[in-house]
């Protein structure tokens, strides 16, 4: 076992832009989700967390003195404290969802500025440059804040053009470049800490923004995830950045499904994260079908993966705390392969923050009730994501909290006495042993465990509704694991997945 000081050693030679000043003959350490979600799905609260962002250039007058280095004890242990800074490329040191398209889709958003033109330089440079340099040569595509802030930078690798950049404003919050959100004002072709081209916005969060980017470093597009500039939004970004790492540390061949950080960093007070560009979610996926769902073969095939991502996740005592369709994405357009993204509700299981997480049509039962959590959370949104493929429709789609817990009641009956006990919510939806209500939002009444699985999803394969039952039970002690899931009978057809295709059909709309 590494000791602490081992790891911390590490961690220091992770694979982002180190912030050191280099001579041309020093050697580098060279430095991989998501696509956006429209549906209305409640995302979650996080907590407050300062956040040291690097100083501005001299031009501007400078409101906040901050550092961002990480404290090498943050990676030490899994209660290490929470109070850690972003690393930046910097020479001196300083929503409901995200998703990444590789292909187009009717969901991407249009950018207010997208010019045309290339952002190369006329002449022919070859990057990456000094900054002294591209002060001499490219100083007429820089603006005046620009000339002092790329000083700090180490190496340059790209600029853009004047025409594509924003104009800082000292008289606006954060010199204006975020907008009245707290979101970093993106510019097609504009870069990002002088090494990312902004190419498209691939989706929008309350977390922030998900772009793809061009990265002229390592010549590869990136989807690039940027971090509102707010305080409890930074706390749950360093939260997010220390568990793929964690992940990425453990899964050195990219064997378990997980989305995989390439680089983060501070830009313009914004924390950013660059993760491998992927294909599409599962939601758009089924959007291509028409909500008619697909077949069971390939359920059965993504069925594997997920459970492969969620037994790795249980192992390092993860909770993933929002799994969702738009939170599982193809790696290709082609083939069945998937990644697990979105770790931005996620935690270690000893270090639990919140109690109300997860989006309302996968919220398991205690998250509902108040009842303390665990990896279990996980299988019961794993569930509701199966049937939902199967059909094409949400299994239970509750239009408030009170609604979706009786559309779960009509399918399970009644919670035990055992969950009850130590649910903190309960007052809220009984009076008693009895329920407060028992009409929907449309007046329609529901009975408890009337309805069945069976014949709403018009399924006649028993395996599968006793493998959703097992991941739909009360008790989470008592529900399936991802290993018991691997094993069911069910999910035994379909392990070989990595070289698998989707249909025929699927493919060519994806093209």
């Amino acid at each position: 076992m590494l000791s602490s000081l081992d790891y911390t050693y590490k961690f220091t030679n992770l694979s982002y832009e180190k912030s050191v000043s280099k001579s041309p003959n020093t050697k580098k350490i060279s430095t991989r989700m998501l696509s956006k979600n429209n549906q209305s799905r409640s995302n979650t609260k996080r907590g407050l967390l300062n956040i040291f962002i690097n100083p501005l250039p001299a031009q501007v007058p400078i409101k906040i003195n901050r550092s961002t280095k990480i404290p090498n004890s943050l990676f030490s242990s899994k209660n290490a404290s929470r109070k850690l800074k972003i690393d930046s490329p910097l020479s001196n040191d300083r929503k409901s969802s995200s998703r990444f398209f590789k292909i187009g889709s009717n969901r991407s958003l249009n950018l207010s500025v997208s010019p045309k033109n290339s952002s190369l330089p006329s002449e022919k440079i070859e990057f990456p440059i000094r900054p002294i340099k591209a002060l001499l040569i490219l100083k007429n595509d820089l603006t005046v804040y620009e000339q002092g802030e790329i000083l700090k930078y180490a190496e340059i690798y790209y600029v853009g053009k004047i025409e594509n950049k924003l104009k800082p404003n000292p008289e606006k919050e954060n010199y204006g470049f975020d907008d009245k959100h707290a979101d970093y004002l993106l510019s097609k072709n504009d870069h990002i800490a002088y090494r990312y081209e902004i190419l498209n916005i691939l989706g929008k969060g309350s977390f922030g923004q998900v772009c793809e980017c061009y990265d002229h470093k390592n010549k590869e597009k990136v989807a690039l995830k940027i971090i509102k500039n707010k305080s409890k939004f930074h706390q749950q970004a360093t939260i997010e950045i220390r568990l793929l790492h964690e992940m990425r540390e453990k899964d050195p061949q990219d064997l378990r499904n997980i989305i995989r950080m390439k680089n983060y960093f501070s830009f313009r007070s914004h924390i950013c994260i660059t993760f491998e560009l992927v294909s599409i979610n599962l939601y758009d996926f089924l959007r291509l079908n028409n909500f008619n769902g697909i077949s069971m073969h390939l359920i059965k095939c993504f069925a594997r993966q997920i459970l492969n991502a969620l037994d790795f996740l249980k192992s390092q005592q993860i909770i993933h705390c929002d799994l969702k369709p738009e939170n599982i994405l193809l790696i290709t357009s082609q083939k069945a392969g998937i990644k697990l993204i979105d770790f931005g509700s996620s935690c270690f299981i000893s270090e639990r923050l919140h109690m109300y997480i997860q989006s309302r049509f996968y919220r398991a039962p205690e998250i509902i009730l108040g009842v303390p959590y665990s990896p279990a959370i996980d299988m019961w949104s794993f569930g509701c994501i199966l049937a939902e493929l199967y059909s094409g429709q949400p299994l239970w789609p509750g239009e408030c909290e009170k609604e979706q817990f009786l559309l779960i009641v009509s399918f399970l009956g009644l919670p035990p006495n055992e969950i009850m006990f130590n649910a903190s919510r309960k007052h809220l939806f009984f009076e008693g042993e009895m329920l407060k209500t028992n009409k929907l939002n449309d007046g329609k009444e529901i009975i408890p465990g009337v309805n069945s699985l069976k014949s709403f999803l018009k399924v006649d394969d028993c395996e599968f509704i006793d493998f959703l039952m097992k991941c739909f039970e009360w008790n989470p002690i008592k529900r399936m694991t991802p290993v018991e899931a691997m094993n069911h009978p069910w999910a035994q057809v379909g392990e070989q997945v990595k070289g698998s295709f989707l249909e025929k059909k699927f493919r060519k709309r994806l093209l």
